[in-house]
């Protein structure tokens, strides 16, 4: 991703003495494979057990047995803060913005129909800035639920640099509805952009 943002940044500068040079920050992503979210767990107890056993005792389980439960699975990410160390750099002021998320299910889940909310949070590990909700997906408001991937779009106005500026961040999935009661494993291609403005000269 940084070589990306050197690259726009010096073949976008006219040729002059001195100008303020505004350079748009191409589309740069990062994939995190195989995050899986563990069998279904509220306030301790095994959903897939507790399944198990009202079957077996002749019981049919209700269609859905937590609706305002939410499942969450949080995976770290190191190394992003070399995108404002380049600005730094460069003398350059910007911003950097979530294009989309894209998670795919690679198994345990057949389609995200059932999924009433899928919604990924962004937090610097240290706890130094509150948690912020990248892009959300209510209730298939917005995005597409009916296969094994969901599209969720980032906020064209929220600005990422403060956050990237951590040595280290905390990706939060975040589901609820009727979760799949046993393990599953996804995939997360998380994709951003941005602008830069900055003095150049020859």
């Amino acid at each position: 991703m940084k070589s990306y943002l050197l690259t726009s940044l010096l073949f976008a500068a006219p040729l002059s003495a001195c100008l303020q040079v505004d350079a748009e920050v191409p589309k740069a992503c990062f994939l995190e494979s195989g995050v899986e979210i563990p069998a279904v767990t509220v306030s301790g107890v095994d959903v897939s057990a507790a399944v198990d056993a009202l079957t077996e005792a002749g019981y049919e389980p209700p269609s859905e047995l937590f609706p305002n439960g939410l499942a969450r699975q949080t995976f770290t990410r190191e190394g992003l803060d070399a995108i404002p160390q380049t600005f730094d750099d460069f003398g350059a002021t910007g911003d950097i913005r979530l294009l989309f998320v894209e998670i795919d299910a690679v198994q345990g889940l057949d389609s995200f129909a059932e999924l009433g909310r899928v919604a990924v949070l962004l937090a610097p590990t240290d706890g130094s800035l509150e948690p912020v909700s990248l892009a959300v997906c209510d209730n298939r408001q917005g995005c597409d639920t009916s296969g094994r991937s969901v599209l969720l779009q980032g906020n064209a106005n929220q600005d990422l640099m403060p956050y990237l500026r951590a040595e280290s961040l905390d990706f939060t999935l975040e589901i609820g509805g009727i979760p799949p009661l046993d393990a599953w494993t996804f995939d997360v291609d998380v994709c951003m952009s941005g602008g830069a403005s900055f003095a150049a000269g020859l």
